[in-house]
């Protein structure tokens, strides 16, 4: 039937056709209800996983992106890895610097430095001072030691040198002043997590909806892997670099940080965690591992991991349901001791052989 005979005739000619056209509607009813459906249209491929990485800050750093426009996805690959060679040139250009000079008189930083040493400042002050960015004197005097312990008149000297109570912040003027020469800001836990968040910020301003950015010890997912719910992130013990565990990450970062302690090999890639509370080094535990909003936060969590008792780290983080901390204690290897802030138990899967506290 043709469809210009299902449309309604005139007003006017109305009455004259209407028991006519009532037939010639029902015709059209049953006209439409035996019309074959059309086959249903298949769905697209799901996208092809895009990968670049270079070397940022030290490590080797990858970003995987699921896109279906391959050069919008080559595109923003590049520009979050640019926006985190950005990040290095602050770290290791700029910083050590300021470090030089901000002791002396004010230091003039750069937009990108500033909004670092600003960002250092707010996770502190999230973390109540369990996170401190300025201990380079502490921690320097500590390997200068190993494997022994400084001196009392060593430790008094690092101590006086060091801590970000001693960073003064002009807005206005956009400067950095370190009341004590000789402080140093050491961007060891949150450097290349700031790098992540950087990139991050690229990938999204780019359009693109999953992606996991890798910098090694910080790890920042956000969307999924076709068909999956989230990006597995594999936890792996520092001593045998054996996988345990993982977590499956989406929309969030994970930062992870592991101790060296006396009975490690020199020129082990770990290192010292330092109490900022107390100036030496935590005991009794062999790693941490934060999952918090930013990579930044994550970082700045990990020393607050080390630094803390169980008690603390839980009352600190108040049941905050995107914020979890997972600690490896006592030693690394088989005399492990697996423990999550409590409301934290779903976010980390372990092994058979490994329980968590």
């Amino acid at each position: 039937m043709n469809p210009a005979s299902c449309i309604a005739p005139p007003r006017a000619a109305r009455n004259r056709f209407a028991r006519g056209f009532a037939r010639a509607a029902a015709v059209c009813a049953l006209a439409a209800l035996a019309a074959p459906s059309q086959a249903p249209a298949q769905a697209p491929p799901p996208p092809e996983v895009m990968r670049q990485s270079r070397l940022v800050l030290g490590t080797r750093c990858e970003i995987q992106v699921y896109d279906y426009d391959a050069e919008r996805a080559r595109n923003a690959l590049a520009a979050a890895l640019g926006a985190m060679e950005d990040v290095d040139d602050i770290l290791t250009v700029e910083l050590p610097e300021m470090n030089g000079k901000a002791g002396q008189k004010p230091f003039g930083a750069s937009e990108g430095l500033y909004s670092f040493i600003r960002e250092c400042s707010r996770v502190r002050e999230r973390m109540a001072g369990a996170f401190d960015p300025a201990l380079g004197a502490i921690v320097r005097a500590w390997e200068a030691a190993r494997p022994g312990r400084p001196t009392d008149a060593v430790m008094a000297a690092a101590k006086a040198a060091a801590g970000f109570d001693k960073v003064l912040l002009d807005d206005k003027y956009q400067t950095v002043s370190y009341s004590v020469a000789g402080l140093e800001i050491d961007p060891v836990f949150i450097g290349r997590a700031y790098a992540v968040d950087k990139a991050v910020a690229s990938l999204k301003k780019s359009g693109i909806k999953s992606a996991l950015v890798n910098a090694g010890s910080a790890v920042y997912a956000f969307g999924a892997p076709p068909g999956q719910s989230g990006w597995k992130v594999l936890l792996r013990d520092p001593a045998t670099r054996q996988s345990f565990g993982y977590v499956e990450l989406k929309n969030g970062a994970l930062s992870t940080s592991s101790q060296t302690d006396d009975f490690q090999p020199e020129g082990s890639v770990r290192q010292i965690q330092i109490d900022p509370r107390t100036g030496d080094p935590a005991r009794n535990i062999c790693q941490v591992t934060a999952l918090a909003p930013t990579g930044t936060e994550a970082g700045a969590m990990t020393q607050a991991g080390f630094a803390l008792t169980r008690e603390s780290l839980a009352a600190l983080l108040k049941k905050d349901s995107k914020r979890h901390v997972f600690r490896v204690e006592n030693s690394c290897g088989a005399g492990r001791e697996l423990w999550t802030t409590p409301w934290s138990d779903l976010q980390f899967t372990v092994g058979p052989n490994d329980a968590k506290r």
